[in-house]
């Protein structure tokens, strides 16, 4: 028996031996033995091949050269080769496992691993110096790809692997061992390369099943990846923030990024944002594969109407109870995102022709007055030349601030169930129209401030009738609203013969003093302020009771407050004066109305003239 195995290996040494051992000449390997070589070496050879000396120990030479016993009688000829695999070794590998007859995908993988392994021991070590003084080097045997990117280094050897599924796990597990960057996305590039080609090639339905899965699954992982890296380089997104966004669906990943808190109005009157969203959302979409301007021109059609109007749309029968603050600050974030969105792409003028067509829409549909004067403001906001915008629309400037003067006045109409048509509105007696907002809505604000907002645009300035809504909104505690329709009617000459307009007047400046209690905080000391600054503003200044304003300003324990209104007075508010300036340090109070003098109260400049004027006397009157 043993003389026939004899033979048969000799065979095998007469066939194979010189092209082994010319293998061999040539190669110096990279890794020392293994045990394996080892134990075949000292124990004279293996279960199958027993005719070697035994040795104690391993020669010189098994440290530079691969053991040609072993290879050609040992049935762990494999270990040898895939402990040596690498990038570098393997066209020299490869011969070898051919003529040793040794599967060469796993000297693939092999080889793969050796060289990742490597890869990341040398990037993560330390500059310092080890125990031995020596620099850290990469694991036994195996060196890092110098020049290129690792992925790019080891795709030759991955498209090598005849089987698909190895071919795919093996770059799986590169990306699985990289770290969040550019080289586990070129990873995740390499394993949808190959999933497309398994798909390719498959031949039976399963298989292409199989490979259909593998190539969604690495098509989702790259493009999440992708995203959570064009964020990291291109947002200020925290980094919690990223890992959420990165993995939503990307039409609601673009809708996010347009939600984004800076899109505002700037100082140059625009809406901009602290990024550029425009070149994200183009990245990310380009990612995807999919249209980045449909999915803005969706968003636009979302925002673009109000909260209202969506939500009468949604709930047909029983209205939620809603915050309208909160709706009408909804709806102007709204706005400035729709702005923003056809910015990007105003110059093809596709937006602007978009919202006029929307704007003068005449069908029965469900586009509101509302949703139409809001896509006018975004019109005006995007083209803001004239020319360009009469160009566009074919009509004069004129005409189209006119059409949304009557779409938000509609608008209004609507929002207080008066239904009104444009054209029943163009044509319709404004004064009576303001004299049925009076009588049939008179508990409304809304109908109010609809009112005075109408009879100012109209010029409609008959007296009585703006009595009548002033003190409307007095009885109403309208106190903010009836302040502004107040300082807009001083400057009509016509309207200073309202009926009680000095009692409106002296109502909306004392009742903020009244509201304010001790001790007196920086928000109540600012709301007294702007009682002076509103002051200023009365055409009836010399006949308003200022002596209650001062007292009420005393009583806050604001000297400085009550020193400024009451030097407006005459007659009797002197001895005010004088009582405030025997109880109060006149530099104390000179600072104080200093400070107000700089923060723009104007009865402040008057005062600190008359308390200079007082320190110059004292000081002469020390003089001898």
């Amino acid at each position: 028996m043993y003389v026939c195995m004899y033979v048969f290996l000799l065979c095998i040494a007469i066939q194979q031996g010189p092209q082994l051992l010319d293998i061999l000449h040539h190669y110096r390997r990279h890794c020392p033995p293994s045990q394996a070589e080892v134990e075949f070496v000292t124990s004279s050879g293996s279960d199958e091949v027993q005719f070697l000396q035994p040795v104690k120990k391993m020669p010189e030479l098994s440290k530079q050269r691969l053991p040609f016993h072993m290879l050609l009688f040992g049935n762990k000829a494999g270990k040898v080769l895939t402990s040596e695999a690498n990038v570098e070794t393997l066209p020299t590998l490869i011969p070898l496992a051919l003529l040793l007859k040794i599967p060469t995908d796993q000297l693939h993988m092999t080889a793969v691993q050796n060289t990742v392994n490597a890869y990341l021991a040398a990037k993560n070590r330390t500059p310092s110096l080890s125990s031995s003084g020596q620099t850290p080097t990469s694991p036994v045997g195996h060196s890092a790809p110098q020049g290129s990117s690792l992925f790019t280094s080891l795709q030759s050897v991955l498209l090598a692997i005849q089987d698909p599924k190895n071919a795919i796990a093996v770059a799986a597990w590169i990306h699985t061992r990289l770290q969040k960057g550019s080289e586990k996305l070129a990873a995740l590039k390499g394993c949808l390369h190959l999933s497309n080609r398994w798909a390719g090639a498959a031949s039976d339905s399963d298989e292409r099943s199989k490979a259909a899965k593998s190539v969604a699954k690495f098509t989702l992982l790259h493009n999440q990846l992708a995203v959570d890296l064009l964020l990291q380089q291109q947002s200020p997104y925290k980094e919690e923030d990223i890992a959420s966004l990165a993995v939503l669906p990307v039409e609601q990943l673009i809708a996010q990024l347009y939600q984004h808190s800076s899109i505002a109005w700037n100082a140059h009157g625009q809406v901009s944002a602290d990024f550029d969203i425009h070149a994200v959302v183009d990245e990310a979409a380009m990612f995807y594969g999919i249209d980045a301007d449909s999915v803005r021109l969706q968003l636009v059609k979302k925002w673009l109407p109000n909260v209202a109007s969506r939500r009468e749309q949604t709930s047909l029968w029983a209205q939620p109870s809603v915050n309208l603050a909160e709706e009408e600050l909804e709806d102007e974030v709204n706005l400035q995102r729709v702005i923003f969105l056809l910015l990007h792409n105003a110059s093809s003028e596709k937006g602007a022709l978009l919202l006029l067509q929307y704007a003068y829409k005449e069908t029965a549909s469900k586009i509101t007055n509302t949703c139409k004067a809001r896509a006018m403001r975004v019109l005006f906001a995007i083209v803001p030349d004239v020319a360009t915008l009469e160009r566009i629309s074919q009509l004069k400037l004129e005409e189209l601030w006119a059409y949304l003067y009557s779409l938000v006045c509609v608008a209004e109409l609507d929002r207080l169930h008066i239904s009104q048509s444009l054209t029943t509105f163009q044509h319709c007696n404004k004064e009576g129209l303001v004299r049925g907002l009076l009588k049939n809505h008179r508990t409304s604000p809304q109908a109010l401030r609809f009112a005075v907002g109408l009879s100012l645009d109209q010029r409609l300035y008959d007296a009585t009738l703006w009595g009548d809504v002033l003190q409307q909104m007095l009885n109403l505690a309208m106190l903010n609203d009836l302040q502004q329709s107040l300082i807009s009617a001083s400057h009509v000459p016509q309207l200073l013969k309202i009926p009680h307009l000095l009692r409106l007047w002296q109502a909306v400046l004392v009742q903020p003093l009244l509201d304010v209690q001790t001790p007196v905080d920086e928000r109540a000391k600012t709301a007294c302020s702007n009682v002076l600054q509103l002051l200023t503003l009365c055409p009836l200044v010399v006949d308003i009771d200022t002596m209650s304003l001062t007292n009420n300003l005393l009583r806050l324990e604001l000297p400085a407050h009550a020193l400024c209104c009451a030097l407006v007075g005459s007659g009797h508010t002197s001895v005010i004066v004088e009582g405030i300036m025997e109880k109060a340090c006149v530099e104390d109070l000179l600072t104080e109305c200093e400070a107000m003098s700089d923060s723009g109260v104007s009865l402040a400049y008057q005062a600190v003239s008359y308390l200079e004027g007082v320190l110059e006397n004292n000081k002469m009157d020390e003089e001898p």
